[in-house]
């Protein structure tokens, strides 16, 4: 603090930008204190959402030995079951899960802050411009970690695929010496591209429209473009084998999300160029927050053409062109994977988060050039206070952030119900059985019993016919099923052959074993028991 006082005295700092700094801080804190300590609290509860117990059904089964997509189906690449997996081995649950999507947040909400601290410090750069610069950053990163826990909470894939992809392109900005193929912050930089990747496909455009934002010289396309590339595609080959689900990612899950997934509802392309529906989206959450993703574009335009301007060679305007085009190029991958399933669902917003991190990161870079002047500092500190003001009064005029009372209860009785369907099973000498109905907070994700796949919840889209996939598994999964438990249904045309198969080759009358076990009343689904051995799908 002595160095930064003499410093500013130095320069002829006025003490009153450190007074109005330090004020506006702690009133934006305070301002913002509730929504971030109650957004980023409540994903250290058990929470899930409608889709997460299918995640933690198929990390279950991985554990157990099941393969992802032929033995368990979803349509999610296999880094959120192999974490699901993971938890379940160490602590016999799923609140591991949990903790990984905390940190997930805390990664969007601190790591731009840490990385412009490093910036400063190893640029050596004033102590009052690192001040000045860290506090602006810091504002916009905790307002963007409220944002995306709103759109991406409760264990949602998204934000782990955006967290990864903070951390591939901020590892890549920690590169100081000569560039080798081996070099940690490269290497670091393509795993996380990589997991970024295998929690969904979309982060990867993104990943490498950020890419391009390394690339200053011939050399650099191959060490920080093609190489962290090579390390993701590396990676993900990787976790391929280890879940044991290489053959069925590209025969099944892929040859499923291109044939009756993607195409559904229009041209991907057409969707790409909705470009405004990302920041209507956040506008909704904060027009304060949209104002601010407007300005930080147009920062970031401002800084290379000021660059292309000043540049001497022909080399350096080109070069200084490109970085300007690039920004619209990420702004357009990141509009594509927002829109590339096509539902614009909350979560699917957040494809769009590493956008805004690369231009907080390019905003960063530039600002802390050590050739910072007088001048410079006393804009970073007015712009410190301002942003403080402005983003503070944002965080005022959102809505009171209120624990979701219901998904915590809707939790328990997923577990209560689990509880009994594993007595049952247990009475019954059974080890699996059969789900019918789809995602939502069902006891699947918590029996310690596995349910029978590959469709143990079953997507209308996977039903259009006799002939795909899961139509012709269907039939196998009730031939094998002792115990089927229905919720309801949503098979589209197989929907007549299963209400048949159950009328002939089951029955709801509770076996002898089963009656002295108290049913708990959240249980409301239907339960039959195979009555004919040799029976099977109609």
């Amino acid at each position: 603090m002595h160095k930064i006082l003499n410093f500013a005295i130095s320069h002829k700092i006025s003490f009153a930008y450190f007074a109005a700094l330090f004020l506006v801080t702690c009133l934006f804190l305070i301002q913002a204190a509730p929504e971030v300590l109650g957004r980023l609290g409540y994903e250290l509860m058990e929470i899930a959402n409608w889709d997460t117990g299918m995640y933690y059904a198929i990390g279950k089964g991985l554990s157990h030995g099941i393969q992802p997509y032929a033995g368990l189906y979803e349509n999610k690449p296999p880094m959120i079951f192999l974490l699901s997996a993971i938890s379940y081995k160490i602590t016999n649950g799923f609140y591991l899960v949990n903790i990984f999507s905390f940190l997930s947040f805390l990664v969007v909400a601190i790591l731009p802050t840490v990385y412009s601290l490093y910036k400063g410090i190893t640029n050596k750069l004033n102590p009052v411009a690192i001040v000045a610069i860290s506090c602006s950053v810091l504002y916009i990163s905790l307002f963007l970690a409220t944002f995306a826990e709103l759109r991406s909470g409760e264990v949602q894939v998204e934000i782990f695929g955006a967290a990864a992809l903070f951390l591939s392109f901020f590892s890549m900005g920690l590169q100081k010496s000569k560039s080798k193929i081996y070099s940690p912050s490269i290497v670091i930089s393509g795993v996380f591209l990589g997991m970024a990747t295998m929690f969904k496909e979309p982060f990867f455009l993104l990943g490498v429209a950020a890419l391009l934002f390394y690339v200053r010289q011939p050399k650099d396309f191959f060490y920080h473009f093609a190489l962290p590339i090579a390390y993701a595609a590396f990676f993900s080959l990787l976790l391929l084998l280890v879940t044991k689900s290489f053959i069925p990612y590209f025969t099944i899950y892929l040859a499923n999300m291109f044939g009756s997934h993607l195409s559904i509802y229009g041209s991907p392309w057409d969707r790409a160029s909705q470009i405004f529906r990302i920041f209507d989206d956040i506008g909704h959450y904060s027009k304060a927050l949209e104002v601010c993703i407007y300005a930080l574009i147009t920062v970031n335009i401002i800084i290379y053409t000021k660059k292309w301007t000043e540049s001497h060679s022909t080399y350096e305007k080109i070069l200084s062109f490109l970085q300007i085009f690039w920004i619209f190029v990420a702004l357009y991958a990141a509009s594509f994977a927002v829109g590339l399933g096509g539902q614009y669902y909350n979560h699917h917003h957040i494809f769009a988060l590493p956008f805004y991190g690369i231009l907080i990161y390019n905003i960063i870079n530039y600002c802390s050039s050590p050739c910072c002047g007088n001048k410079q500092i006393q804009l970073n500190f007015i712009t410190a206070i301002v942003l403080a003001c402005f983003l503070g009064t944002g965080f005022s005029n959102l809505p009171e952030f209120k624990v979701n009372e219901n998904v915590i209860r809707d939790i328990q009785r997923s577990k209560d119900n689990a509880m009994y369907l594993d007595e049952v099973l247990d009475a019954l000498g059974e080890t699996r059985y059969l789900f019918v109905g789809f995602n939502g907070y069902h006891p699947y994700a918590y029996t310690k019993h596995d349910v029978i796949g590959p469709s143990f919840v079953q997507d209308r889209n996977n039903f259009s016919s006799d002939s795909t996939f899961f139509s012709k598994k269907l039939g196998k999964q009730f031939d094998s099923a002792n115990v089927v438990v229905f919720a309801y249904f949503n098979m589209d045309k197989m929907t007549p052959k299963v209400i048949s198969t159950l009328n002939n080759c089951f029955t709801k009358k509770l076996p002898y074993a089963l009656q002295k076990i108290q049913r708990p009343d959240s249980f409301r689904y239907d339960l039959h028991f195979r009555i004919k051995k040799d029976c099977s799908y109609l």
